[in-house]
């Protein structure tokens, strides 16, 4: 049965493995391989194959979780809290993590050992993180510091996490025509209007990312129960994203 000691280090590996893009240029091969979940295992359930099924296991639980990943380990480390409730989680593949998976490699360094019990550091397979949650949002705050991820709180109460825990943001970049770009939109060709209305739209983002209401709930938050119910921010839910980019 997993325990919650289990569900906790498998949340060390949050990032998300992504598949590399291909293109029509040569490339230099590189060594590796693409990582996630195994399509054998899928198509056995969807093709309706036949395997081993117990004849002679049963167990009455409160709870069935189907499936580790980032979601199903969540549920089973809230229900871990719960006492006297039972509850089993099933997974598919033979490692718990779906998804959000990381490698590790030795370190001799005692400054990482306490990454993994075995001695190993960590490192992530994909290109998608956790940003720092926000003080509201207890229960990722909760689990990141029984992970023991956070290092205090800020002047506001703001978590702060441990440095060695932290990456730098990503610079991003786009390939057009020979060249690169800085950034994900292309300024290449844009018209006086394109930048305008560009720049407007830079400006809204950064509005309701800062907006708070009177009793400091933000606009958009999550979990979606911290969200704001102020008239300026649910009045959005009744138009849709095309009519307010208009």
């Amino acid at each position: 049965m997993i325990t919650r000691r289990d569900i906790l280090k498998t949340f060390l590996g949050l990032p998300i493995a992504l598949t590399a893009c291909k293109t029509d240029y040569e490339q230099t091969q590189i060594e590796g391989e693409i990582v996630g979940a195994t399509d054998n295992i899928g198509h056995i359930l969807r093709e309706k194959r036949n395997w081993q099924r117990p004849t002679d296991v049963k167990e009455a639980l409160d709870v069935v979780v189907v499936g580790g990943g980032i979601a199903g380990l969540s549920a089973a480390w809230e229900l871990s809290k719960k006492e006297g409730t039972s509850f089993r989680l099933f997974e598919l593949e033979r490692r718990l993590g779906g998804t959000s998976a990381s490698g590790a490699v030795n370190v001799d360094n005692n400054q990482f050992n306490r990454l993994e019990n075995n001695g190993k550091f960590a490192y992530p397979w994909g290109a998608h993180y956790l940003p720092v949650p926000f003080k509201g949002n207890t229960d990722l705050v909760e689990l990141l510091d029984e992970m023991d991820l956070l290092e205090s709180s800020g002047e506001a109460g703001e978590p702060v996490i441990r440095e060695e825990f932290l990456t730098r943001d990503p610079e991003e970049r786009v390939f057009y025509k020979g060249r690169w770009y800085e950034g994900l939109y292309l300024h290449a060709g844009e018209t006086k209007e394109d930048e305008r209305q560009f720049e407007r739209f830079e400006t809204l983002l950064t509005y309701w990312t800062a907006w708070k209401d009177g009793s400091g709930k933000r606009a958009f938050a999550v979990p979606l129960h911290n969200c704001s119910q102020d008239s300026e921010v649910t009045n959005l839910d009744s138009i849709s994203f095309a009519k307010w980019l208009e």
